[in-house]
Formats: structure tokens, sequence, C-alpha cells
């Protein structure tokens, strides 16, 4: 029988294989090795006194406890319960078939307390082989989410034991209910701003970064707060990455249900390095990684840190973020979409009908330098957000979001078809060699395109993304080819922030 356990050292993780020898005539202790982290090391006091507190007899003599791979450092509760269980089970070992990964923290009486990285843990060990899983009845339900096995669900030492031996009973695969969202935002009630919400619509639809700037109070926050009303469901995969990451960093708030549909994270432009892209003690995962599948919203984007903006970058390209020290290195995947909102000066009044901007042009440019040339390059919509008139805010509503959402859900589709065989997840992700291949062009559109690029000085980034958004266009009105209006409407959303970073 082979007992083992988790490493949740990034996003991957390592499963620990759990060992014991017993030696009957050295002088009584317990001697835990494999690079035992403090609570690890703290873990002989508690599951002795779980032992001997369940009504098992403790050995007597010297216990040694392995944990392999010795070359990594271990951390955290976890291990108590597979430290105790190997021990209890160590003169029927020979009599035990299989494996088990076995997870949990001991009480001194014998109880078992629930974990962070339970679906991590799982998921790792099911690709491995290992099919069975002791769990404390708390992580029970997201051990369950993806049917990735047995689940012996314990509540303390003894129930672990009775699993082992053969007396358990595995929990039954259930349907999983998704929790019901209560947005009550809608599009209908953003007033006016065709072109914000329309530039939303795309962004959402083919995955690609946004910045929205304005005055204060045309409706930049309250736009982005209705895309929650539009946002497709994530694929089976894409569930079980996100969820997983959660796991990993304790946010599950209700273990029964996965998250099926893309996060949005909203740091606060207080938020330190670390919080955003993640690490610390025990290398937990950062905003950036918890929005991964989903939608990392920075309002007022000025306003944040110089060091945190450019720490965007790499995952931006990447899609995926690594945290290096002297002694180690993981990583976290952060495929997140960004949203941004900025006011268009630091007096807020440029673009304002009623307000006076006394900022020079050179304390405008300063002010949208803060953001950085790199990040604004990897922003493919830009859209500047003018104040509504009178007539506008007292007219009809707008499209609802049920509309929108089934337009977006179904260009959405066509590109999960499209990508099915290939890494690419969406058109805001098509990388520079595959331009060619998905987004083809008439001699017309390629006239157009040009005469652009030229008129607007564009990189070649700039390039690659206009046609990515044509591509979303494209794809929202089901057609097969890019055509010149959607060159000309993805056009419109990059006029701004390569050379004009304000209203002209």
């Amino acid at each position: 029988m082979n007992i083992y356990s988790f490493s949740s050292n990034g996003y991957d993780g390592e499963l620990v294989q759990i060992e014991v020898n017993i030696f009957t005539r050295s002088l009584p202790g317990i001697d835990i090795v494999g690079l035992p982290g403090s609570a690890v090391k703290e873990s002989k006091v508690r599951f002795r006194s779980a032992i001997l507190n369940s009504g098992f007899d403790f050995p007597k003599g010297r216990v040694i406890i392995n944990m392999a791979p010795a070359g990594e450092k271990k951390e955290g509760a976890l291990y108590d319960l597979p430290f105790a269980c190997r021990v209890i089970t160590s003169s029927v070992d020979s009599k035990i078939d299989g494996s088990f990964l076995i997870l949990g923290e001991l009480t001194l009486d014998g109880r078992v307390r629930e974990v962070n990285g339970v679906l991590s843990a799982v998921s790792k060990s099911y690709e491995l082989g290992i099919k069975r899983y002791i769990i404390p009845r708390k992580n029970a339900s997201e051990a369950l989410l993806f049917e990735l096995g047995e689940v012996y669900a314990v509540d303390t030492l003894s129930d672990a034991y009775n699993v082992i031996i053969g007396n358990g009973v595995p929990l039954e695969k259930k349907e999983i209910n998704f929790p019901k969202i209560n947005n009550n935002k809608d599009f209908a009630d953003v007033m006016g701003q065709k072109i914000t919400k329309r530039g939303l619509e795309i962004a959402i639809a083919g995955g690609h970064n946004i910045l929205l700037f304005g005055p204060p109070g045309v409706g930049k926050s309250l736009s982005v707060s209705c895309i929650d009303s539009i946002l497709p469901d994530l694929t089976r995969d894409e569930s079980l990455e996100t969820t997983r990451i959660w796991s990993l960093a304790g946010k599950l708030e209700n273990l029964s249900n996965i998250i099926h549909k893309p996060p949005i994270r909203k740091p606060h432009h207080g938020a330190s390095l670390e919080s955003l892209v993640g690490g610390g003690k025990e290398y937990l995962p950062g905003e950036i990684s918890l929005a991964h599948n989903g939608y990392l919203f920075l309002d007022e984007i000025s306003e944040f840190k110089s060091s945190i903006l450019q720490s965007l970058r790499e995952p931006l390209e990447d899609k995926r973020v690594s945290l290096n020290r002297a002694s180690n290195s993981t990583w976290f995947p952060s495929n997140f979409r960004l949203i941004a909102t900025a006011n268009p000066c630091p007096c807020s009044n440029l673009g304002k009908e009623d307000g006076i901007c006394m900022c020079s042009e050179k304390e405008i440019r300063r002010y949208w330098k803060k953001m950085g040339g790199a990040i604004i390059d990897r922003i493919d919509i830009r859209i500047p957000v003018l104040p509504v008139s009178t007539l506008e805010m007292l007219g009809s509503k707008g499209e609802p979001s049920v509309s929108i959402k089934e337009r977006v859900e179904n260009a959405v589709l066509v590109q999960r078809k499209r990508y099915v065989d290939s890494n690419i997840t969406c058109n805001g992700n098509i990388t520079a060699g595959y331009i060619d291949k998905y987004c083809i062009l008439s001699d017309s559109s390629k006239k157009v395109l040009l005469k652009s690029i030229k008129k607007l000085s564009l990189s070649s980034r700039g390039c690659h993304s206009v046609l990515k958004v044509a591509r979303t266009i494209a794809d929202l009105e089901f057609s097969k080819n890019i055509n010149e209006e959607h060159i000309y409407e993805a056009i419109s959303f990059r006029r701004y922030g390569d050379e004009d970073y304000y209203f002209t």
C-alpha cells in the first residue's frame, strides 16, 4: 500500500509519498525527514495525540517518517492525517493493495479538519493514476466536483483507518448545481453610450483587452459592471483550471459549486505587488491568477503603482506568471483579459462640455505615461467615453443584455470550433504566427488596413491587434471573411492611445 499527500507548490503541485519505518529497539521519538516546514514539524505532536486519543496504540520505539521527494520543502498542516494513517496501518501494510491520496489536519482528539487545495491535489493524483481519496468531510463536495475518482469523506482518524482496511463506502457522484447569480445590472439601463457598449460586447466575445477613458460620472464603471450579464459559460477544462486556482487560494466560498462563469477580479489601487501577482511564504496565487479565464478590472488604472502595472506585461503576453526565488520557482496560469478605466487628464475635466481643463499637454502626456506604453500597446480596444446628453438620458432604454449575450455566445462558439485543434482559446489570443491563417483579408480589405497603418503609424503589434478585433467583429456577424467594414470598425477602436492619449 502506498499513501500520498500533496505539496501545493504553485499550480501544478507535486504528490508526496509518505513512508514510515519503526525501530523498536531504539529510544522512543519521532523524526520527520524530507524538508518539512515548521507546521509539518509540529504535526508530530498533533498526530501522536490524535492516535492515542482515538484508541490506537502508538509504536514503542523510534518512528521515522520520510516525505518523498526529499528535495522540495513541504509546508502546511495537511500532512497530519496521512502521517497518522501511515503509522497506524504499518502492521497491516502488506495486506492492503493500491494507493490512497490522504489529506487533512488533525485535532488532538482525532477529529479531521478541512484544508485548502483539495481539488488541485485530486486532479494531480488522477493524472498520475491514483483514484482513491480520503478527504475531510468539509472538503468532500470540492473533491466530487469533477468526478475524478472514489472520494471517501472522513470526520475522524478512526474513519480514515476503516476506509484503508476496506470498510469505507465512497461518496456517490452527484449532479452539480450552479449557483444562482443575482445580477440586476443590465446594459438596457445604461443610457446612451452606444459605442461603449459595442466595444464591451466585442471585448467579451473575442477576449480582448479594453480601456474606457473619460470624465467622472459618464458611465465607465457602470458599463463595466454590466458585463456580468453577457458572460458566456466556461468550458469544462476552463472551469477545472479556474476552480483549481481558487481552491489553492482558499477562495471557494461554496465547496459544492464549481466556477462556471468567467471570474471578475477588482483589486483596489492600493493593492500590493504580491497580492496582485502572487507569491508569499506558501506561493499563493494573486489577483491575476484568480482572474484566470476571466477579467481583471483596474478602475482608474493610472492610480495604480507603476511597478504593479509593469508586472502585468509578462502575464498579458505569456498567459502565465512565474514566481522565482533563490531556492525555488513556480508558476500559475494567468490568462486574463484586462478591463481598465481612466480619467482623460489629471483634473478630469477634459472632454466635459461644461468643464474647463486647466492641464497642459505636457501634464496630460505625463499623466498617461503612468500607465506605460507597453501596457497601452497590449490593449486592443480604447474607447473615449463622453457625457450623455439630456435628450439621451430621458430617452428610451437601449438593447437589453439578453440580446447582446446571445450574440456573444454565438461568437464564442464559432471560435471554439475554429480553434478546437490548437492552443488558442479566443481571437484575443491569436499569436503572430497564426494571424495569416485565421485573419484572411481580401484585396480591398488589405488596402483599407495598409492605409490605416500608414495614417496611424501602427506598430506590428498594433496591426495584429486590429486584425484580431476585426476577426471578432466578423464572428459576431457570422461572417467567414473579414470585410472592409470590419477593418474600419476595428481601426476606430485602435485610434486612441498610440500617439494622442486624449480627446482630439
